[in-house]
């Protein structure tokens, strides 16, 4: 979704994934936007990933986009029009008009006049410059300059994505908490339910659920107090700053817990979630009312009604207005909310356990597998211990993610070390698949981190140089100089944990061509071979024609063309996501551009906020035979 953005220019604001404005562009920096919006509503600023060109909404669609032109007004200024007043339509097409949108019919007399919009190909935006002094530049003085700050330079991410979207869909790096659920239906129903008059003036629903999610914050913080963080939550990085803000032993709800609660808050992280597991579904209808789009299942108003039995009648209205509470009712409304107790309670538990593991949807029935091969091996038997997570997370979320990212159990590690050195089945296929790829992954990354490194001070690298250092690096320059259908590499354990704990670059490259000629040698990839060529096409082509078609040469003869090839799919990539390139190759030598830091780590598995629900749910192999 990321675009180069300019001051003035008609943008789509997706506050969701399924409610979204027009608004300009007041300004850019970085990876924030700054926007103001039709309804003169006050200025906001986005992350960028949130933003979208007209371009890249109405361009790429082969038929034109049509509304109603009530829905039109919606998208304008908040809520839909029945009576649209002139200098309101008029300012809708002007604005249209400008920004390269053509429509027709060229009158909207009624709130159900249907209006079909398009990109028009023949508009060209100006920048302010004099076009007679624009012709008279060469062209090829405009310098190649996109966004910087690419976290996924060879674009692994998203086949990562794909193939985890076969064990665990549903569940994101941010789904840590089974309390979040109950509370979203909750507050769902709640807020869409308030009156006109309950809510306060100009204050949009998506606000008031903000206000009790500080509410429910402020509670649970009250309640644990400042040493105790063994229930963590959704801005737990302001807690003392919370708890330190009493006056006189009473509190307000806190102005904030989150620098931008709106992307980085529970109602963004898990509206995904909440529709995967079945508890709500997207009702876009509902936004034109200035409602929350979504609309709970029965099974989704059944778990908000669990939740709600635990809901002081006075929460509410405290989380929505200025008087202060005293610390014994709010310790009081924390214990009865408790995270780390309320997705126990049966009347709670049943309807959350039937929408993640044990109904009869496609996404159901995939987590059932997945957790059903985990317990039978063992993963769940120390629940409660904690979980490092040094995944690399998208970079969608990386701009999201406030707080560390929570888990409980299970290792990501753990889980593809042990499923990779499994014998092959056709039932641990998905798990397999996604273990070989995120090893895979880790070698190539390693290598290309190596050229990263190479130029970020020099400026320049020859890949013949660059090549000796890797091949001669450590202990593994005979492996290296070894024909790769003879060589003997290391386990692909001992390998990849000794490539994590290297902080060598060139010497984690080296590791990372012995890993990756071993994943090659061992028997599991054929078996999986045809899962990754349809999930993860691309990145396994790198591996397919510069390794496994050359396994007469060795290593260090292959990593020339290898290079070449990441270096080219980098540029690809980029250019894809709009994102700064780090690097290219001009002839035999790799050139700086805007190199990044780069680390290494596997690609945002869900596995310990897996074992964090599996431990909020006090989850035993015994409920699954019973489902």
């Amino acid at each position: 979704m990321n675009s180069v953005f300019s001051v003035g220019q008609l943008v789509r604001f997706q506050e969701t994934t399924s409610r979204w404005y027009f608004a300009r562009v007041r300004r850019v920096r970085d990876e924030e936007v700054e926007l103001s919006f039709f309804d003169g509503s006050v200025p906001m600023k986005v992350p960028r990933a949130q933003v979208e060109s007209l371009e890249a909404f109405l361009g790429g669609r082969k038929r034109t986009w049509s509304r109603t032109r009530s829905q039109l007004t919606g998208f304008f200024y908040g809520r839909k029009f029945e009576r649209l007043r002139e200098n309101r339509f008029r300012e809708m097409q002007r604005t249209l008009r400008k920004a390269g949108v053509s429509f027709h019919p060229e009158d909207w007399p009624t709130a159900d006049t249907r209006v079909q919009l398009w990109r028009d190909g023949s508009f060209v935006e100006r920048n302010g410059a004099d076009p007679k002094l624009e012709g008279l530049l060469p062209q090829w003085l405009e310098p190649f300059v996109l966004p910087a700050g690419s976290r996924d330079p060879l674009g692994l991410q998203a086949p990562a994505e794909r193939l985890v979207n076969e064990v665990l869909p549903g569940l994101t790096v941010f789904t840590f908490r089974a309390g979040y659920y109950g509370f979203l239906t909750w507050a769902i129903r709640s807020v869409n339910g308030l009156a006109r008059d309950a809510v306060p003036r100009r204050t949009p629903r998506r606000e008031v659920l903000n206000a009790l999610e500080r509410t429910l914050a402020l509670c649970e913080f009250v309640y644990h107090g400042v040493d105790d963080d063994s229930c963590t939550l959704i801005g737990q990085r302001s807690k003392l700053r919370v708890l330190s803000g009493n006056e006189g032993d009473r509190y307000r709800v806190p102005e904030s817990i989150l620098k931008n609660q709106n992307s980085a808050g529970s109602f963004r992280l898990f509206a995904t979630s909440l529709v995967s597991l079945g508890l709500a579904e997207e009702a876009d209808e509902l936004a034109a009312d200035g409602l929350l789009p979504f609309q709970l299942t029965p099974l989704g108003d059944g778990l908000a009604t669990a939740f709600q039995r635990r809901v002081d009648p006075s929460f509410i209205p405290f989380g929505l207005g200025e008087r202060m509470q005293t610390r014994d009712t709010l310790r009081g409304w924390g214990r009865d909310l408790c995270f780390s107790a309320i997705a126990r309670q049966a009347r709670y538990r049943e309807p959350l356990l039937r929408g993640l593991l044990l109904g009869n949807s496609r996404d159901t029935e995939k987590r059932y597998r997945t957790v059903a091969h985990l317990f039978a091996e063992g993963f769940f038997a120390d629940a409660d211990a904690d979980v490092a997570v040094q995944d690399a997370v998208n970079e969608e979320d990386a701009a999201n993610l406030e707080d560390d990212v929570q888990g409980a159990g299970v290792s990501n590690l753990d889980v593809v070390f042990h499923f990779y050195g499994c014998p092959p089945r056709e039932d641990l296929r998905p798990l397999q698949a996604l273990s070989v790829f995120e090893l895979l992954s880790l070698g190539l990354s390693a290598i290309f981190r190596a050229a990263v490194v190479s130029i970020a001070d020099a400026g320049k690298a020859d890949i013949a140089g660059l090549t000796r250092s890797i091949g001669s690096a450590g202990a593994l320059a005979a492996l290296w100089q070894t024909p790769m259908k003879d060589a003997k590499p290391k386990t692909v354990r001992k390998l990849a944990v000794e490539l994590l704990e290297c902080d060598d670059a060139v010497e984690a490259a080296a590791i990372g061509g012995a890993l990756l000629l071993r994943l090659i040698r061992d028997p599991l990839l054929p078996v999986v071979w045809e899962s990754l060529v349809q999930m993860a096409r691309e990145p396994i082509e790198l591996i397919e024609c510069c390794l496994r078609q050359r396994m007469d040469r060795s290593l260090a003869e292959a990593l020339p063309q290898l290079l070449l090839s990441m270096a080219e799919r980098h540029e690809l990539v980029s250019q894809r996501k709009n994102r700064q390139r780090w690097l290219f190759v001009e002839g035999a030598t790799i050139v700086r551009d805007d190199p990044q830091a780069m680390g290494l780590g596997l690609h945002a598995l869900r596995f310990p906020q897996l074992g964090s629900l599996v431990r909020d749910l006090d989850l035993c192999e015994e409920d699954l035979r019973h489902g």
